[in-house]
């Protein structure tokens, strides 16, 4: 067989392990995102926002905010007259502009906001 060949099978080998690799990570994420909600919706139950586990230290109910702009003219002027036109640039870092959401309890024109629970964990020193 040729180095070409060799290389070539060696290529398509690594390109369908990668392929499963990528499809078992999806369905292990699958898992993860299924178990997240069952663990939120049992810590909400209890009332708890955190617990500690002698295996697996505290975890954790965070919530979080994200926003992405849909609309720059409407955003920007609802910014601007709302005192934080002073973050509005070329481009506004999506960390920037969910943290200036968190703060917001109403919507904001031309920005699509969607807020999530999840489960966070913090290791045992």
């Amino acid at each position: 067989m040729s180095a070409r060949q060799q290389l070539t099978e060696k290529f398509v080998a690594l390109e369908e392990q990668k392929a499963e690799i990528k499809k078992q990570l999806s369905d292990i994420q699958v898992q993860i995102d299924e178990t997240e909600e069952q663990l939120i919706n049992c810590m909400q139950n209890e009332e708890l926002e955190s617990f500690k586990d002698e295996r697996f230290g505290t975890i954790f109910l965070r919530n979080s905010c994200h926003a992405k702009i849909q609309d720059s003219f409407e955003a920007f002027n609802w910014l601007r007259k709302n005192g934080y036109g002073d973050v509005i640039k070329e481009v506004i870092p999506p960390s920037t502009l969910s943290a200036i959401m968190r703060e917001i309890p109403d919507e904001v024109p031309g920005v699509h906001r969607y807020e999530f629970i999840q489960v966070c964990r913090r290791r045992k020193s």
